[in-house]
């Protein structure tokens, strides 16, 4: 079973990831705000973006929080939460449980907003780059890129978790988007910030992991058939055999 299978019911994918679904729902909520105070020329994107200068000079640190849930736009958005978060976050949620991956999450948002911050101070400052000051950083991509880094550390420490697809999957997805890291309007700093602080993440809580000498491959935790040890006597729980009638051996689930 591949890592990245999600339960199709919406119930059973919050169920299974709860966590994935709550950060969803704040940054779709923040996202509407935006379209809606946008109407209103109010600019919660500036309101709440990383810059250097106005958190160093004016002290507004809670711009460290509130960049991760705004979006410059649509695609920005729907990159973030679709393919970031309800497949990728919630994969590595399933697999290391939702209190794990809310550290996860947490770890890398804040770490590498602090990253993007002390990257554009020392840019202006040592580098003499006269533009970082008017640099605006937002998006949940830097702890997205924490989910892939914890992931990658896994493929290399634990890949008995993972089947060989999913393993070469999570590689080319990480090489890829660390390729496209480096054009357009992106946060390099905070991608590369964000992977290097899921990483970390995932040397720290991995130690315990519960995983050690399982068989290869995902096994879905809500299924419990594949969580126990059974052999052929415990079918007799899973079949019904009808010996009364000889003209059918059909086996009734």
């Amino acid at each position: 079973m591949s890592v990245f299978q999600s339960p199709r019911d919406l119930n059973q994918y919050t169920k299974t990831n709860p966590v994935s679904s709550v950060m969803i729902g704040v940054v779709s909520f923040v996202y509407v705000l935006q379209l809606v105070f946008g109407v209103v020329n109010i600019d919660l994107t500036r309101l709440g973006a990383i810059n250097f200068v106005l958190i160093f000079e004016f002290n507004e640190w809670y711009r460290i929080v509130t960049a991760i849930f705004l979006h410059g736009n649509l695609l920005h958005y729907l990159f973030n939460t679709f393919f970031g978060l309800y497949i990728i976050g919630a994969a590595l949620e399933r697999l290391i449980g939702s209190k794990n991956y809310a550290i996860t999450l947490i770890v890398a948002g804040l770490g590498s907003s602090l990253i993007v911050f002390f990257w554009d101070y020392i840019s202006y400052f040592v580098l003499n780059d006269q533009t970082a000051i008017f640099r605006f950083t937002i998006g949940a991509s830097g702890a997205i890129f924490g989910a892939m880094g914890y992931l990658f550390y896994l493929t290399l420490v634990k890949p008995e978790m993972f089947a060989f697809q999913d393993i070469s999957s999570i590689r080319g997805l990480i090489f890829i988007n660390v390729i496209f890291s480096f054009f357009g309007n992106i946060s390099t700093s905070g991608h590369f910030g964000g992977l290097a602080m899921g990483i970390l993440v995932g040397v720290i809580l991995t130690k315990v992991s519960p995983y050690k000498g399982k068989k290869k491959g995902f096994e879905d935790p809500y299924n419990r058939y594949a969580q126990e040890d059974w052999n052929f006597e415990d079918l007799d729980d899973i079949f019904v055999i009808d010996d009364d009638d000889d003209d059918d051996d059909r086996r009734v689930w």
